[in-house]
């Protein structure tokens, strides 16, 4: 009867026995509330930090963790089925909710680039722009002196190039017209009060100065940001009043008392540049061509060549390429050096001396027997020759 109770039911304690440790609970009880199991406090404690046996809801109450246990037990297959669909549907709800924040975020970040896209085509538009409607500069500028050397290259406005009016000049690319009209003629308007005058070489300072009737005067495109220093603008009142005051004073040669007038400056022609010629260097010499007689006491020395002799037999020595040059040609002097080698080297060279005038005529490798190597002998250089002596 009382036998036949379940494993799982705990076992029958009195009211005041402590469970763990046999004993009488006298004072700091803890008992289940649904069970009445008693432990003291002392044995609750050590129990539970070992092993989670019981959860304590107060100081002098607790629940065992076997009833809870117990009635989770009574759930029916379908209370599990129902639990199974419930964890899906949170499932795809907390994917559902994801999939939103993802949307929403791409929305925003679009939102945030639209202006940055917008500018970077705006961007590339004005580059195209650019590109197409200064051609004619850009190929100028490629062809202008000292193009490249920016050590040499200085910018002088008064010389800077043509600057072409035709806006035929500009070649089609596949562009449309719009793009091609904006040339470099078309940022400087003219009118019947005003001229441009760009710098070519059918226009000198005379001409331009001689262009009395007409003035001059800068005009800028507000449209554009392209500088009008890229024309030269000149103003006749700002060239004539400059021409009158400058007189040029006498030189040491001249009369002291002789001074130029504005007539005879007019007849003299206006040159834009002037040639400087530079002294000789004083490092520089001459090499002397005359032939001298043989009583003269003044002779040159011979001038001497050096000739590499390499792929020589390991027995050749100084005296055998001594007597075949000499036979070569004859009274000639030579000056054999054995070149130093590798202790495991098949083969030995030498450097020639010999007179520069039968140079070129010892290095024809028809002068040569077959597989020997001749070439120009180039000297080490001082640390490289140290080196390669020791």
């Amino acid at each position: 009867m009382g036998e036949d109770a379940s494993p799982d039911a705990p076992d029958i304690v009195t009211e005041k026995q402590c469970k763990k440790c046999n004993q009488t609970v006298i004072s700091a009880l803890v008992k289940c509330v649904t069970c009445s199991v008693c432990y003291h406090k002392s044995c609750a404690k050590i129990l539970n930090e070992r092993k989670k046996i019981f959860n304590i809801l107060s100081e002098n109450e607790m629940e065992c963790v076997h009833h809870n246990n117990a009635s989770s037990s009574h759930f029916t297959s379908d209370n599990k089925s129902h639990q199974n669909s419930s964890y899906e549907d949170t499932e795809s709800l907390l994917d559902l909710k994801n999939i939103k924040v993802e949307d929403a975020v791409r929305n925003i970040v679009a939102e945030a680039l639209a202006p940055l896209l917008q500018e970077i085509k705006y961007l590339r538009e004005e580059v195209r722009n650019l590109k197409v409607s200064n051609v004619d500069l850009v190929r100028m500028l490629k062809n202008a002196p000292n193009n490249g050397n920016s050590k040499t290259s200085t910018w002088n406005k008064n010389n800077f190039l043509d600057v072409p009016t035709n806006k035929n000049s500009v070649p089609d690319r596949g562009f449309s017209n719009q793009l091609r009209e904006p040339s470099i003629s078309n940022y400087f308007h003219s009118n019947a009060s005003e001229k441009i005058i760009p710098i070519s070489s059918q226009y000198n300072e005379q001409e331009v100065g001689n262009k009395t009737s007409e003035k001059f005067t800068p005009i800028h495109d507000s449209s554009t940001s392209f500088p009008t220093s890229f024309s030269l603008v000149l103003n006749k009142e700002k060239q004539t009043s400059r021409r009158e005051e400058h007189i040029p004073k006498p030189t040491k040669k001249d009369d002291p008392g002789k001074t130029y007038s504005l007539s005879s400056l007019n007849e003299k022609p206006q040159e834009d540049f002037q040639t400087v010629i530079s002294k000789k260097n004083k490092r520089k010499f001459i090499r002397g061509k005359a032939v001298a007689s043989p009583n003269s006491g003044l002779r040159a020395v011979q001038r001497k060549a050096y000739v590499y002799v390499g792929n020589l037999m390991l027995d050749t020595e100084e005296k055998d390429l001594t007597n075949f040059l000499k036979s070569k040609f004859p009274n000639r002097e030579f000056l054999i050096e054995a070149l130093s080698k590798r202790d495991n080297a098949k083969s030995i060279s030498f450097k020639v001396t010999l007179d520069q005038e039968i140079f070129n005529e010892c290095l024809k490798e028809d002068l040569w027997p077959s597989g020997i190597i001749v070439k120009k002998f180039y000297f080490l250089k001082k640390e490289t020759a140290t080196a390669h002596q020791t």
